[in-house]
C-alpha cells in the first residue's frame, strides 16, 4: 500500500512488515509481526490522526504515523 505521504507500507508470508520510503526505496521502520501477513495493510484516519492496520496470524495490528 502507498500513501500521499510517499511511504509504501507491505507485509511477507514470513511475518516481515514494513514500510519504505517511495522516492528513495530506503527501509524506514520494520517488525516481525509472528505471524503470515494474510492482506495488504489498510491506511484510515481517526479524529484526523493517521493509522496503517495489517492482518497477521489471528491478530490485527494497528500503528499511528507521525506527522
Amino acid at each position: 500500500m502507498s500513501t500521499a505521504g510517499d511511504l509504501v507500507f507491505g507485509g511477507t508470508v514470513d511475518g516481515y512488515f514494513f514500510a519504505i520510503d517511495a522516492v528513495s526505496g530506503e527501509e524506514l521502520w520494520h517488525m516481525t509481526v509472528g505471524a503470515r501477513v494474510h492482506s495488504a495493510p489498510i491506511s484510515y484516519a481517526v479524529d484526523g490522526e493517521q493509522y496503517v492496520s495489517i492482518a497477521a496470524g489471528n491478530v490485527v495490528f494497528t500503528f499511528g504515523l507521525a506527522d
